[in-house]
């Protein structure tokens, strides 16, 4: 008679178990955080290796983020050292990321004016996430882009050797030397 009693239990520990073993499966699968930090460490490779400069680049940007589409902008802010904290998921789904960069300014796509009014300046802010399926996206509803040293100075140049207006190539120049010294 014992003995039943006791296989029950053994019976319900063993669910309750796999239960816990599948529970911390969820933990270490596509909602855990460092897979959203993985996210937001994608989406910024992608974004400060230029790759929002293209249609096809924003096409591949738009597949890590939830917000208006990519396009290709007309101001990009130029950022570098970029640093990720530990990301924290919430029990209603959503996940948060701590990010630190310092922006040197922004460029006028057209132009090839940068603007710098505090280079340097350390920005501090939690990069938003939302499981969608099973992929964490960022909630992105900027449109304005931002790229690394890089890709604002490969872009720049791309400017200045495609372009015949004598402004736009002044302004080129200028933006190569402040890159140049900003990125030191």
């Amino acid at each position: 008679m014992i003995r039943q009693p006791m296989i029950a239990l053994a019976l319900v520990l063993g669910i309750a178990g796999a239960r816990a073993g599948m529970s911390q499966e969820k933990r270490t699968g596509p909602a855990a955080p460092a897979a959203a930090k993985e996210a937001v460490d994608r989406y910024f490779r992608l974004n400060l290796d230029g790759s929002r400069l293209t249609p096809e680049g924003c096409a591949e940007v738009d597949k890590l983020r939830i917000g208006p589409a990519a396009q290709v902008p007309g101001k990009i802010d130029v950022i570098e050292k970029v640093a990720l904290g530990e990301a924290r998921v919430t029990p209603a789904g959503a996940a948060f990321v701590d990010v630190w960069y310092s922006q040197l300014g922004t460029l006028d796509t057209a132009t090839a004016l940068l603007r710098s009014p505090y280079p340097g300046m350390l920005i501090r802010g939690p990069a938003e996430l939302e499981l969608v399926g099973t992929q964490w996206k960022v909630v992105d509803p900027n449109t304005v882009a931002f790229i690394g040293v890089p890709a604002a100075e490969h872009y720049v140049q791309d400017l200045l050797a495609n372009s015949k207006d004598p402004a736009v190539q002044r302004n080129a120049k200028r933006t190569l030397a402040a890159l140049n010294k900003l990125a030191q």
